[in-house]
């Protein structure tokens, strides 16, 4: 688990997936592409712990 884009988008991490052998590590990178990380999904996330 290294070398892992950000923001991600499930074409930045499609190339990963072939390397990653663990089927969990697997699942959790692709989940994170699918889910297209970026600065509005941590401030959304982060906004209730900042309140």
């Amino acid at each position: 688990m290294k070398n892992i884009p950000y923001p991600s988008t499930p074409q930045l991490v499609a190339p990963l997936l072939a390397q990653i052998q663990d089927s969990e590590a697997k699942s959790a990178v692709e989940r994170y592409g699918q889910e297209k990380w970026n600065k509005a999904n941590l401030i959304r996330e982060l906004a209730p712990i900042a309140a």
